[in-house]
């Protein structure tokens, strides 16, 4: 697996390259950190010679702001070769340049975020291949911050809704387990409906904001998450906090 020490050894010659990177862990961040996290998280793997890294951007304001995993809302995985091969240390330095090369001024805002696609935004079938508007919790928050509340108003109620009935649902499954004498199972499903029921009061907070077009309410609300995420990713002192479309429309 991937310590943070040798992720540090590795992208040591990186790191003199281009000295505005900041190596957090095994988390490879690329300032500014404002509305959009971008990166390269060298992930760990059950063989402890094998790196398989993920090139990331996603958005700090969601309000699973606990997780201190970063936000692959928009990744692709890659792999390296075994580090006990003998030109590993080349070939790493090499393939985090060549992911360098990627242009990630094209999702650093929540705009930009929103109609990222890995091909054309629209493929010639007409099919729409952006990624966030295929995901309703991302796509809902998203919109709020970007200030088209008409849209994000029933879209957010949904979301909320949606993670409300798991919460009610894992709680009713996890009397049923305990019921069983399933005490391990009825646990695990009891967290899930606690975490279910946080996502659900978040949301509600938020679609009641949108709801009374509250801009200035929504600004801090998302920016409290931000500020939540930074924090369990440790690198809070790396995050400026900024205001977000909606405040300024």
């Amino acid at each position: 697996m991937t310590t943070a020490p040798e992720a540090k050894k590795w992208l040591r010659p990186v790191l003199r390259q281009h000295p505005d990177l900041v190596l957090v862990g095994r988390n490879l961040i690329i300032p500014p950190v404002h509305h959009i996290l971008r990166g390269i998280f060298f992930d760990a793997s059950w063989d402890k010679h094998l790196c398989r890294p993920i090139w990331y951007a996603g958005a700090m304001f969601m309000c699973n702001s606990e997780s201190d995993s970063p936000p692959f809302d928009i990744h692709e995985q890659y792999s390296l070769q075994r580090s006990n091969e003998e030109d590993f240390p080349s070939h790493v330095v090499a393939k985090t340049e060549e992911v360098l090369q990627f242009d990630f001024s094209r999702v650093y805002t929540v705009e930009q975020y929103i109609n990222f696609g890995k091909d054309n935004e629209v493929g010639t079938d007409g099919r729409d291949r952006r990624i966030i508007p295929h995901r309703p919790f991302h796509y809902a928050v998203a919109l709020s911050a970007l200030s088209d509340l008409d849209a994000a108003e029933q879209k957010v109620a949904a979301a909320a809704a949606w993670w409300e009935r798991g919460s009610i649902a894992a709680a009713r499954q996890a009397e049923e387990w305990r019921a069983k004498g399933a005490v391990a199972i009825a646990r695990d499903t009891e967290r899930t409906a606690i975490s279910d029921g946080v996502m659900a009061r978040h949301l509600g907070a938020l679609r009641d904001l949108v709801q009374r077009r509250d801009r200035a309410g929504i600004g801090d609300l998302l920016r409290s998450w931000e500020f939540d995420r930074a924090r369990a990713l440790k690198i809070d002192h790396l995050w400026e906090p900024t205001a977000f479309p909606v405040e300024m429309s």
